[in-house]
This record gives C-alpha cells, sequence and structure tokens, in this order.
C-alpha cells in the first residue's frame, strides 16, 4: 500500500484546554525530552518535533498566524536525529 501520513497539528493542540480538555499534561513542544533533544542541536522543542515527524515520512502541516514560529517551524533541515 502506498499510504502518505499527514499530520494536521503535528505539535498538539494548545487550545485544548478552551475546549474542554483540562488534564492535557503539556503541549509537545514543551516535552522536557523533546526540549532535551533540542538542546543538543540549538533547536526548539517544536523543531525536534516536526523533525522527528518529517523524518518518518509524515506530511507536516503546523498551524500559526506568527510569522516566527512559521520560520522555526521551516527551520528543521539542517540536522538529523
Amino acid at each position: 500500500m502506498n499510504i502518505t501520513v499527514n499530520s494536521y497539528a503535528p505539535l498538539g493542540a494548545p487550545d485544548v484546554e478552551a475546549n474542554g480538555f483540562h488534564n492535557w499534561p503539556y503541549v509537545l513542544p514543551q516535552n522536557p525530552i523533546a526540549m532535551t533533544i533540542g538542546k543538543k542541536y540549538s533547536k526548539s522543542g517544536a523543531q525536534v518535533w516536526l523533525r522527528w515527524q518529517y523524518q518518518q515520512g509524515i506530511v507536516l502541516n503546523p498551524r500559526t498566524l506568527n510569522i516566527d514560529h512559521m520560520k522555526e517551524n521551516m527551520d528543521i533541515f539542517d540536522f538529523e536525529l
């Protein structure tokens, strides 16, 4: 089978609490393991998650209206996990 996997919200959904999911521990970019790995590569936790998914062959659709986040999301091609 030739199926392409699409990640609609590859960094989680920071608005989940507003939608009633009050027990959500943290959004993925703030995951302590991702942040530790990010320090090794001088990247953010978000960039670690995006790079990992990219290396798995997953199509990424990170959602943001923040121009700085857009730039950060594109800066995942200069390192490998």
